[in-house]
């Protein structure tokens, strides 16, 4: 499995207090609520070494606005070129304050905000706070009202399965950039897990949401053979790493596995180790036989740990049907990157959203005649077969836009 030689988006996980009480929460720490965690200091020497080269920086927790010193952590995050998004509960102590702040720093993609409801009762049946819903609501208009940009995160659970639809209906109403929906990963809550049959129904309605181009998407990966689906590769461990409240490297947030801690050892010994290659290795046998494995690696790892296999529970077996497709880039585009191009020891490596791909030196100049000046028509003239289907595959995947959808800064 292709991993880059160094991680570029990082998710530093603050605090592990949090002013919520969601029974599900998936936190690998959630039953570790303390006040104690990194300091400033540390936050801070940490951002220095990783800021210069890494592509997002996540901000999270428990809630990271707990953190006595987040504002300045977050200033310091926000001074490097790196796309700053702060998942946060959006129930904060000084709301106006914090907004100010947040809005005056630069690179700062936005706030990813939990809602588990379309109503009061739905949305604190999961988090287990009274009054949080009106808090998180007003909070949401207000970082819209004040021009940040916010994204809605939403727990797929029993309460809220049948409004999918009210929530979207909500958040586009309010004018927030897209709802995520996340699958439910974590003890198998009866009051909250769905069934398998309902995580299907839930997946339908999210696909046939995006098809009417609602601005909605699968925040974790689900395996292509449970439910066909446009959820995208996960990159944890591949090109992403998770850094807990005291300094413990983990492969993403979902995941219980301390890869070492990074007051013993250095992040490029931990990235390296063989602890990580296992992780990266626990997919099913099966998708090695799988017409779909790029797309999904065999699903989630993390939902795989404490399954007598290691896989994910939601893995079905190998899609044998390979989809005959025909990629027609229309003639009058003139594409220009969706992604980051890295050097890497086997050529580059193109980072999308969710999306990693490997192309050999050799590809650069096709590449890089996607300037916004060369239309489609112009580069099926001056490149071969090969290459325009390499330009073909980089457009079906999201890894081309045009000047008018341009944005790598997705939250």
């Amino acid at each position: 499995m292709l991993a880059l030689s160094r991680p570029v988006i990082y998710t530093l996980e603050l605090t592990s207090a949090c002013n919520n009480l969601c029974p599900g929460c998936s936190n690998a720490f959630a039953n570790r609520r303390t006040t104690s965690c990194w300091t400033e200091a540390e936050w801070i020497a940490l951002l220095q070494q990783i800021g210069p080269d890494a592509v997002r920086i996540r901000l999270t927790g428990g809630e990271p606005t707990l953190h006595p010193q987040f504002i300045p952590i977050l200033e310091t995050a926000a001074a490097y070129h790196a796309a700053v998004t702060i998942f946060t509960n959006g129930r904060w102590r000084e709301p106006p304050s914090l907004i100010s702040h947040i809005k005056h720093q630069p690179n700062v993609a936005g706030l990813l905000i939990s809602l588990h409801g379309a109503n009061a009762q739905s949305h604190q049946a999961f988090n287990q706070t009274p009054n949080s819903f009106a808090e998180t609501t007003t909070n949401i208009r207000l970082a819209l009202d004040q021009g940040v940009r916010v994204a809605l995160s939403v727990v797929l659970n029993q309460y809220n399965l049948a409004e999918i639809e009210a929530i979207c209906e909500l958040g586009l109403n309010w004018g927030v950039d897209h709802i995520a929906f996340n699958r439910f990963i974590g003890p198998p809550h009866s009051e909250y897990a769905l069934s398998p049959d309902q995580m299907v129904q839930g997946v339908r309605i999210i696909e046939s949401l995006a098809a009417q181009n609602i601005p909605v998407l699968h925040s974790l990966c689900l395996p292509q053979c449970f439910a066909a689906n446009t959820s995208e590769q996960c990159l944890a461990g591949i090109a992403s790493i998770c850094i807990d409240p005291w300094g413990n490297l983990r492969p993403c947030l979902y995941s219980k596995i301390i890869l070492g801690s990074l007051m013993e050892s250095s992040l490029d010994a931990l990235w390296h180790s063989a602890a990580l290659k296992q992780w990266r290795q626990n997919a099913p046998a099966g998708c090695q036989q799988c017409t779909q494995s790029e797309t999904c690696f065999g699903g989630c790892r993390a939902a795989g740990e404490g399954q007598p296999n290691l896989y994910d529970p939601l893995y079905r077996g190998p899609i044998d049907e390979l989809e005959e497709r025909t990629i027609e880039l229309p003639a009058s585009i003139r594409p220009i990157p969706a992604y980051h191009l890295l050097e890497e020891t086997f050529g580059y490596a193109l980072l999308g959203y969710n999306k990693l791909l490997a192309v050999s030196p050799e590809s650069l100049p096709v590449l890089q005649a996607c300037d916004g000046i060369h239309t489609f028509a112009d580069l099926s003239e001056l490149f071969s077969l090969p290459e325009m289907e390499l330009l073909g595959e980089l457009w079906d995947s999201g890894l081309l836009s045009y000047l008018e959808e341009r944005d790598l800064n997705i939250l």
